[in-house]
């Protein structure tokens, strides 16, 4: 086996291990027998509050996002009211164009339609005359034609006269 030296040495080593380790192990039981002895009650409340510090520090910066989402919502929202304004304001003008449009059409239309009904008067008037002077023409006419033949038959029943008279001296004259 192993010299007796080094089996000495060998025991040693091991001894020397385990002396060193109960060695630290009762170092950390008298330390921390000492820090409780030593350790203050408001440790435990810095470190309670240190622990909500982060936990609220956690949620600000949540918060944080949770804002700047928000507004930008609300800077994209306001964006789209800002258009949707313009774009009523322009509807609104539109209507009102129209409105105007509307009220002169109507305007126009009943000016225009007076205009016709004056016309449609003054057409079936005429057409009262036209028919009157019509009759009146052919009355006129019918006078003239009756003049034209009563001047036509006084020509020729004074034609025929002169004949008649201008024969018989032409028969006196033969014999």
């Amino acid at each position: 086996m192993l010299s007796e030296p080094l089996q000495q040495y060998l025991m040693i080593g091991v001894a020397a291990f385990v002396a060193g380790y109960l060695v630290a192990m009762l170092g950390r039981v008298v330390s921390n027998r000492a820090k409780k002895e030593r350790e203050d009650p408001r440790d435990h409340r810095i470190r309670a509050l240190e622990a909500d510090l982060r936990l609220a520090e956690r949620q600000a910066s949540e918060y944080d996002t949770q804002t700047s989402n928000a507004q930008t919502h609300q800077e994209e929202a306001l964006a789209k009211m800002t258009e949707l304004q313009a774009a009523l304001v322009e509807a609104d003008a539109e209507l009102q164009k129209l409105k105007q449009d509307l009220k002169t059409s109507c305007e126009k239309t009943v000016e225009l339609r007076q205009e016709l009904t004056d016309r449609a008067e003054q057409t079936i008037r005429g057409r009262a005359q036209l028919d009157d002077l019509k009759t009146e023409l052919e009355v006129a006419k019918a006078g003239t034609d009756a003049v034209v033949d009563e001047i036509n038959r006084l020509n020729q029943e004074s034609e025929d006269r002169s004949e008649k008279v201008k024969r018989p001296k032409k028969l006196v004259t033969d014999k």
